[in-house]
């Protein structure tokens, strides 16, 4: 799966522009924020270099958001709909604002768009996802251990998305009130 990824360039994520070409401000990440409702998930990377011996290697934090209804049209009825894409070109300008600057021996990576909705149960609804995922590995050797600096990239992504008031697996005030 590591060569699908996508390095992303840190010279240009502080470049991200919003809708009118300006630089992305949190003002705009909350605009993205709320337009699609977006929650997130993280877990281990884990490989097993040895049978029987798990090692984690890094962290996945993942972006889930939906088709905002005014926006795009609402709820997407096929998979990789033109509303899905740009529901993840939101997504990644979010992904792409997160990443800190990390020490020169990690590195996070961008999947690319998967080509589906994901239907997901969260707190009792269902929902069509799009996510983005970002990967935040060591840079040469994939089998290596997770280190303090990249549980330092991942709690830096994580304080910023809970100073915006996003949360893992936890749908926003207005869309859980809505069920």
């Amino acid at each position: 799966m590591f060569h699908q990824l996508q390095n992303i360039n840190f010279s240009a994520v502080r470049l991200q522009t919003g809708p009118a070409g300006a630089p992305l401000t949190s003002e705009g990440v909350r605009a993205i924020l709320r337009r699609h409702r977006v929650c997130y998930d993280f877990w281990l990377q884990g490989s097993g270099p040895r049978p029987g011996v798990t090692t984690y290697s890094g962290y996945l934090l993942r972006l889930c958001g939906v088709n905002d209804a005014e926006h795009f049209g609402g709820e997407c009825h096929v998979p990789s709909c033109q509303y899905c894409h740009r529901t993840y070109d939101d997504l990644r300008k979010v992904a792409e604002w997160l990443i800190p600057q990390i020490e020169q021996g990690d590195h996070c990576e961008i999947e690319p768009f998967d080509w589906t909705c994901h239907i997901v149960q969260r707190q009792g609804q269902s929902r069509k996802e799009i996510g983005v995922t970002i990967n935040v590995l060591p840079r040469h050797d994939v089998n290596a251990p997770a280190d303090a600096c990249q549980w330092r990239c991942l709690n830096d992504m994580l304080a910023k998305l809970d100073h915006l008031g996003v949360h893992e697996g936890v749908l926003p005030a207005a869309e859980a009130a809505a069920s």
